[in-house]
């Protein structure tokens, strides 16, 4: 009797320090849990948070379109084209008032056409003023060729590029 008395009582020990660690555990598991209601409490608020949205990472951008490759009749063509376009859109600025038009280009050739009656008063005055113009006209081209003049060192580059068989561009 008294072994089964010692058996018995060790095994209700067991049972309560088993039913102990249950108690602390859930205990432990009931502060976790309270803890965390308290942050998602804290992380709910009236604002919307929205992802910010990313490429999925198998999709594949296509390859851009590839250069279309024109004669030299097809070329001109299309350079004339756009030259034209251009000038049209400055005829209907003109037209609108937008911009102011341009003055009449005087020559030597087309003095008494230009300026009329002015060219008849002085002739010599008009001519001068002529001339003075078309040096204008000329000096500016110039000036506009040398800004887009290559310097030697890009002159070297682009012969370099040549002679390698790549295309020269410009730059």
């Amino acid at each position: 009797k008294e072994e089964s008395r010692e058996e018995s009582k060790e095994e209700s020990k067991e049972e309560s320090r088993e039913e102990s660690k249950e108690e602390v555990k859930g205990e432990v598991k009931g502060e976790v849990k309270e803890e965390e209601e308290k942050k998602g409490a804290a992380l709910i608020t009236s604002y919307v948070q929205h992802p910010v949205p990313l490429e999925p990472p198998t999709a594949t951008a296509e390859p851009p379109p590839l250069p279309v490759m024109m004669t030299k009749k097809e070329r001109k063509k299309w350079r004339r084209l756009n030259r034209l376009e251009a000038q049209k859109e400055e005829q209907t600025k003109i037209l609108l008032g937008l911009i102011p038009p341009p003055k009449p280009r005087v020559r030597i050739a087309n003095l008494y056409r230009v300026l009329g009656q002015q060219a008849i008063q002085d002739p010599t005055a008009i001519e001068r003023e002529a001339r003075r113009q078309m040096a204008e006209r000329v000096h500016t081209h110039e000036k506009r060729n040398q800004e887009r003049k290559l310097t030697p060192e890009q002159r070297r580059e682009k012969n370099r590029r040549k002679r390698q068989g790549g295309t020269a561009g410009k730059g």
